[in-house]
């Protein structure tokens, strides 16, 4: 089960396929409030087999962005209290506040960090974190007890 934390992606990675789909540059948090969000999984007809299986975060836009990041604090607060497992794919960085609460609301979460190159990223990912920032936050994640894959591609 996809879980969406907003509509469009601020980063503007030139490999992205979200803008192929008309998604924007820009990025608006996703409407439905946490407990909205829970309710209308509870309607979807998929819902009865998926509550056995992960909820992903993150595919058409990245979770953590600036403008999403409480948005997507509340959503894994809300689904985390299932006891769901729950992935969340990310470019982001976060302060230690930010891993503090996440590891409390979902003590299973799993993190998919994306780093695509170390060297003339500005051309590929002209607006994501740094790299080399991302890798320090992997390092962050793990020592917090996160579980962590690093999506790494050339």
């Amino acid at each position: 089960m996809t879980i969406h934390t907003g509509i469009g992606c601020t980063y503007s990675c030139t490999y992205c396929y979200i803008y192929d789909m008309g998604f924007p540059h820009k990025v608006q948090p996703y409407p439905l409030s946490g407990k909205e969000l829970l309710y209308a999984l509870t309607l979807n007809i998929c819902s009865a087999w998926a509550w056995r299986y992960n909820a992903c975060h993150g595919f058409r836009n990245r979770t953590f962005l600036p403008e999403t990041r409480d948005r997507a604090l509340e959503y894994i607060k809300v689904l985390g209290s299932l006891g769901n497992p729950l992935q969340v794919s990310s470019k982001s960085v976060l302060d230690d506040e930010y891993i503090t609460r996440i590891k409390g609301y979902a003590p299973n979460i799993s993190f998919l960090e994306t780093v695509i190159c170390l060297r003339n990223c500005r051309k590929i990912e002209p607006l994501a974190p740094d790299p080399m920032d991302r890798l320090r936050f992997v390092g962050r994640l793990v020592r917090a007890g996160i579980n962590v894959s690093l999506f790494i591609s050339q």
